[in-house]
């Protein structure tokens, strides 16, 4: 009876396996299934090679994989036996990867394998025992003894030992045999090992001494085959002691009908590293899945939260632990409580639905608070109901987006000229609309040309140094003024503002060039009205002063002029003012068209006019003539009264102008004409 109890308990493993082969374990499959996404997701598509698909088959029990284009052509592929992808193993999973929409494939093969090998050895083991059970049919416990008693110790030494007794040693588990007094008469080799002692020594020796039991923690032995029922004894756990070791064993017993009891002890050892094991690895994707940053959810088929990681819970504003149980609907009201007909499934590997853009989705926080969600949702499992959702702030993105794209509309509507280089090589990257229509240049164009390209007049010996303190964040702009050359190969003055964005990689310049046409036009209005007559259009006083002092510097001789206007009063007076301006305006055109080899003529004072000649006049007659010529008015005719003074230049400017003056007088005095002298 004994060796039949001890093989009907060790079929007990064998079962299980058979149990878990047939009706699988619940098990969650959507973690290993997440931890493939996210590796796939770290991949970059453009990279990947055989090698590395290899490596994904078997660290995550696939049949086969394959990646795919955004028009499904086949980029690469690996598989462990032919027609792995022919759709005889299955359908097979799919996820798009976010960054170049690549599309990965992949057949999972891990559960199918773990059910047929757990089945195999299940059944492997069951026939064993059967056959094991088949030997000692019919043998019962008296008939074991007595043809135990018929070896010798030197037969049993030698080997010669029952097959029954064989497989009772081929057992794995410890099996202890004793009568109705409680004597141990039988034990495996098993218990021979865990009890430390000799079967001689063990057989005959009381079973409450040599097998001593502890509950975990406890300081004195316990007789559990005599204290509790078999369904009770059988799920704790127990620790047999021997010396200074300590071994973890479940015990299963059955009675005889003489009395007499095995005992079979199972080590939950390596059970008990497999669970520890286990539960450091749930342990470590939890830790895993706490410090992602975003939020995940797992929920059930009724869409309540089963799992919650701490992002989700720092984005909703709970405790540690309070979101399970908690329902969807409850966290994102929008769309899921507002619109009763849309559910979270309907966000599953999916942006659009049939009637257009999903609803966009609202979190909602414990304090009322709102907040933007990006949400992804993917199934768990094909046996398991509920989803994945990650939940992710889109608070700071949206107004990323905002603000890159009221810059972006600035860029483009500027009318400033606005370009994008490259900080080492200065080629043009982007520029605004501004930018092409004054160049005449499209933005293909532009980014075959540098800066100097655009501006040829830079000196790029004199730039490149102020540039590499620019890229070297020794000063914070650089400006320079310049021209930008069209394409229609004209050239416009331009003032260039540079600043270097180093935080970018690789680093750019910031370009904003301003068209200063207007003001350079203006500036030099401004410089011709400051220098000149406006009635006469002629140099001014200033203007003649500056012109004497760069010839007495530069040739170091010249001649001087000044021819003085007799009447202009009476004709203010008699005919108005306007017509002493024409005769002004008469006088200095006359000058101008006389005189053309002249350094210099201008308007000296109200009615006198400045010469600066290179040569002396060999004589002045003829030009006083020409100038004294009766002139048309409106209400008169008029001929000019002039008088002419010439002398030579000297060092200093207002000598040599007295001096004229002087000769004008004399000429004056003499009733007109004109008077030479070297001064």
């Amino acid at each position: 009876m004994l060796p039949r109890v001890a093989l009907l308990l060790a079929m007990l493993p064998g079962l299980y396996a058979l149990g878990v082969a047939v009706f699988g374990v619940p098990e969650d499959a959507g973690l290993p299934r997440l931890r493939l996404e996210q590796e796939l997701q770290a991949l970059n598509p453009a990279a990947v090679q055989a090698g590395v698909l290899g490596e994904l088959l078997r660290r995550h029990g696939l049949w086969a994989i394959e990646l795919r284009d955004r028009g499904d052509a086949l980029l690469a592929q690996a598989e462990r036996l032919p027609l792995a992808r022919s759709g005889l193993l299955g359908e097979p999973l799919e996820l798009t990867h976010t960054g170049s929409g690549a599309l990965w494939r992949w057949w999972p093969v891990r559960a199918l394998l773990q059910q047929l090998r757990l089945g195999a050895v299940g059944l492997l083991w069951c026939v064993l025992m059967i056959l094991a059970l088949r030997r000692l049919g019919g043998l019962s416990t008296g008939g074991v003894e007595r043809r135990l008693g018929e070896l010798s110790p030197a037969q049993e030494a030698r080997g010669h030992r029952p097959r029954w007794r064989r497989l009772l040693d081929a057992a794995p588990c410890a099996i202890v045999v004793c009568d109705a007094s409680g004597c141990i008469r039988q034990v495996n080799a098993l218990a021979v090992d865990w009890l430390g002692r000799p079967a001689a020594r063990l057989r005959g020796s009381e079973l409450h001494q040599m097998l001593k039991l502890y509950r975990p923690g406890a300081t004195e032995a316990t007789q559990p085959w005599l204290e509790s029922p078999l369904s009770q004894a059988a799920l704790e756990r127990w620790e047999l002691r021997v010396g200074d070791g300590v071994r973890g064993v479940s015990l299963f017993w059955a009675d005889h009908k003489d009395g007499g009891r095995t005992l079979a002890l199972f080590d939950t050892g390596p059970m008990q590293a497999a669970l520890r094991a286990q539960q450091q690895e749930n342990g470590l994707l939890r830790q895993i899945i706490n410090v992602l940053p975003v939020g995940v959810l797992l929920s059930d088929a009724d869409n309540r939260i089963r799992m919650s990681n701490r992002t989700a819970e720092r984005l909703f504003a709970w405790a540690p632990g309070e979101l399970e149980g908690e329902a969807i609907s409850k966290l994102m009201p929008v769309p899921f409580l507002n619109q009763p007909d849309i559910h979270l499934q309907d966000y599953r590997g999916q942006l659009t639905g049939e009637g257009g853009s999903l609803p966009k989705v609202v979190g909602w926080r414990k304090d009322a608070t709102t907040f933007p969600v990006a949400l992804t949702v993917e199934d768990l499992s094909e046996a398991e109901d509920g989803v994945l959702a990650l939940i992710e702030d889109q608070t700071e993105s949206l107004q990323r987006e905002a603000a890159q794209s009221r810059l972006g509309r600035l860029f483009e509507q500027t009318a400033e000229e606005v370009l994008i280089l490259d900080a080492r090589s200065l080629y043009v990257r982007e520029a605004n609309r501004g930018a092409q229509d004054n160049l005449g240049l499209d933005l293909r164009q532009l980014r075959r040309m540098t800066l100097f390209h655009l501006a040829p007049e830079l000196d790029a010996s004199s730039t490149e140094p102020r540039l590499a303190r620019l890229r070297a964040g020794d000063r914070r702009e650089l400006r320079l003024s310049t021209s930008f050359r069209r394409a229609d190969g004209s050239v416009y003055p331009v003032e260039l503002s540079l600043t270097c964005s180093r935080e970018e990689e690789p680093p750019v310049l910031m370009l904003l060039a301003h068209d200063v046409t207007a003001l350079r036009a203006a500036e030099n209005r401004l410089a011709w009205i400051s220098g000149h007559d406006s009635l006469t259009r002629l140099p001014n006083r200033s203007a003649a002063l500056e012109e004497m002092a760069r010839l007495s510097r530069e040739t170091g001789g010249y001649w001087v002029g000044l021819l003085g206007l007799g009447g202009l009063r009476e004709v203010n007076a008699d005919f108005g003012y306007e017509q002493g301006d024409v005769l002004l305006a008469s006088i200095a055109e006359r000058l101008q068209r006389a005189l053309p080899e002249a350094r210099m003529i201008a308007r000296w004072s109200s009615s006198s006019f400045l010469l600066l000649l290179a040569q002396p006049l060999s004589s002045a007659d003829g030009l006083l003539a020409g100038l004294s010529e009766t002139l048309e008015l409106e209400a008169t005719s008029w001929q000019p009264r002039l008088s002419l003074g010439l002398c030579k230049g000297g060092t200093s400017l207002e000598r040599s102008v007295e001096a004229a003056a002087a000769l004008v007088a004399q000429a004056r005095a003499a009733g007109g004409g004109w008077k030479s002298a070297e001064g």
